[in-house]
């Protein structure tokens, strides 16, 4: 048994052991997804035309990228940590920040700079009934915007469809407002998610309120409670450094696209409201649940009390009838004993009865 905890501890303090990044000598991806190889895709587009280009090799899309028009380069997977390092310093990033890139455990950050704005965040989803979340990156520059996550998940697949086909004239604008409809994709989906999460919320609390004696409800509470941390991890971090976008000398987000900006942070606004509201639903179905078992507890000792009051004085007339006094008149009667019984059986029924009436039971 010491042998197994001692393991359990040892497995526990792997898990919380985080690298000391800033004396790394290499880039490494340190996911759970490293079966996933990299992949890189280029999309190219302005008003007239959108090109593709899907290659394994970063140095052909780094060739293949078109300075007049905009760039949207998606890099699936982040095991080629070599490719990932070559890219970031490509396009000026330092040693720390490609390592916040190829690091799944970052937590959420909007790092904003004259040359850059690097956004790191979480995306979750559904899967099997399952919440899990997805590590990635955003990364704009001029006319160039480029996104790193850990699997080919598409996280933006309507927004690519939306530069085909040129939905709302998304061709005629550049980076910066492309970085907002990513951005409004990804709250979107939060929003989605607390929808769902307050609905099933809002059931368990209507299943507590009926004091429904579900066993599974205590499960349930536990999984929405998680599902709630890891959607808080990206939404309130986020909702507290959105405003690092618009730092004075930020020149990439133009004036004629801060009103997309101010869509994003009207959606990120909803969506920290939601959470708040997803909170105090957890927190009062926690009450809900602790105070209705306090009420079946009560109910438990309210019946075996009960069942003992009635006892009480069949017992009394047992022991009375139990004492070994020679003198007991009705020890000698031949019908003693079945008055004795009728006496406990009459006794019980009354009180049964009377406790009854009183809706004790």
């Amino acid at each position: 048994m010491k042998e197994i905890r001692h393991k359990k501890e040892h497995t526990s303090t792997r898990k919380r052991r985080v690298e000391n990044n800033q004396i790394a000598e290499q880039y490494l991806y340190s996911g759970m997804h490293s079966e996933v190889t990299t992949q890189f895709l280029l999309i190219s587009y302005d008003k007239e035309s959108m090109n593709e280009l899907q290659s394994d090799s970063y140095e052909e899309i780094l060739l293949a990228m078109q300075p007049s028009k905009t760039n949207w380069l998606i890099v699936k997977g982040l095991t080629n940590a070599e490719a990932i390092s070559h890219i970031g310093q490509n396009v000026g990033l330092g040693r720390l920040e490609i390592q916040d890139i190829l690091n799944p455990n970052h937590p959420a950050k909007i790092e904003s700079s004259p040359n850059h704005i690097l956004i790191v965040l979480n995306e979750c989803y559904q899967e099997e009934e399952v919440l899990k979340q997805e590590h990635f990156t955003l990364l704009m520059k001029q006319d160039l915007l480029i996104t790193f996550q850990e699997t080919e998940l598409h996280l933006f697949k309507n927004v690519k469809e939306a530069i085909n086909e040129n939905k709302a004239q998304i061709r005629e604008k550049n980076s910066d407002y492309l970085l907002s409809v990513l951005l409004n994709n990804t709250i979107g989906n939060y929003i989605t998610l607390l929808l769902q999460l307050e609905d099933t919320l809002g059931e368990l609390e209507d299943t507590l309120l009926e004091q429904t004696e579900d066993k599974n409800i205590r499960v349930q509470i536990q999984k929405k409670r998680k599902e709630y941390r890891m959607i808080k991890q990206t939404v309130g971090i986020l909702n507290e450094e959105y405003n690092q976008l618009f730092i004075p000398d930020n020149t990439l987000i133009r004036t004629q696209t801060k009103s997309a900006y101010s869509d994003v942070k009207d959606h990120l606004k909803y969506a920290s409201q939601l959470l708040e509201s997803c909170r105090e639903t957890l927190s009062s179905l926690s009450d809900l649940y602790v105070s209705n078992n306090d009420l079946r507890m009560n109910r438990i000792m309210q019946r075996l009390t009960v069942v003992a009051t009635i006892f009480i004085p069949l017992t009394f007339l047992a022991g009375v009838w139990g004492m070994n006094f020679k003198v007991m008149p009705e020890l000698s009667w031949s019908y003693g004993y079945p008055l004795a019984w009728g006496i406990m059986i009459i006794t019980g029924l009354f009180l049964w009865l009377f406790f009854a009436r009183r809706k004790w039971f």
